[in-house]
Parts: C-alpha cells; sequence; structure tokens
C-alpha cells in the first residue's frame, strides 16, 4: 500500500527506505528515472507558465556552502 502524503521523502539509504523509495525499486528507472522525470515536468510547467525559456539543468556543487 502506498501512503498518501503529499509530502513524501524518496532517497533515503538503502538500509533505511521509505514507502516511496521501496516502490520505486520496483520501477525499471528508478530513482534516478524518477528524479529526470520530476525535472523534464518542472521544466515543462515552467515553459507552459513562464515568459522564459526553461534554463538548463545544472549540476550542483560537490558541497553546499556554509552560511555565515
Amino acid at each position: 500500500m502506498l501512503e498518501i502524503n503529499p509530502n513524501c521523502d524518496v532517497h533515503y539509504p538503502p538500509t533505511d527506505p521509505c514507502t516511496a523509495d521501496i516502490c520505486l525499486a520496483h520501477d525499471p528507472a528508478g530513482h534516478e528515472g524518477f528524479t529526470r522525470q520530476l525535472v523534464a515536468a518542472a521544466q515543462a510547467l515552467h515553459g507552459r507558465t513562464s515568459r522564459h525559456p526553461p534554463a538548463p539543468c545544472a549540476t550542483l556543487p560537490p558541497t553546499r556552502p556554509q552560511l555565515s
């Protein structure tokens, strides 16, 4: 049974998966495919609702900068 939680988490460690992680484990595209689909959907929505075209995806830096 899939929990009904609009704020469910994904990408928990494999040793302690959440419900969504367990569902994605059975998807051939897995977590990577799910994440790619989310980004593509967000870019498509942005393209339909914005006057500006979506920016290309950038990779995140390996570490987050520390705030002082």
